[in-house]
């Protein structure tokens, strides 16, 4: 049981890592600015922890376990999401 647990926050931290890299590629590359990138971002999110909230792996834990899978690398996935879209954006569009 524990191994399948420590398997899924291994996946949900991944996956946070992923959408995050992705989605700041995207706002960069597009040229989105101010709110909009951090709702699209923050909406992501959401669809990955409602995916990982329906996984039958994660409905055997406790409440508060549950809360801390989900919380699972989203500070670490917030600062990937800043710098990849800092970055992309400064790059694709200068002058």
């Amino acid at each position: 049981m524990t191994s399948a647990v420590d398997e899924l926050s291994t996946r949900c931290y991944w996956g946070k890592q992923l959408v995050a890299v992705g989605c700041g590629l995207a706002c960069g590359v597009t040229a989105v600015t101010g709110t909009s990138a951090f709702v699209t971002f923050g909406s992501l999110i959401l669809l990955l922890l409602a995916a990982v909230m329906r996984s039958p792996d994660i409905a055997s834990l406790p409440q508060e376990r549950q809360w801390a899978v989900a919380q699972e690398g989203l500070m670490p996935a917030f600062g990937s999401f800043l710098l990849t879209w800092t970055l992309s954006f400064s790059t694709v569009n200068t002058q």
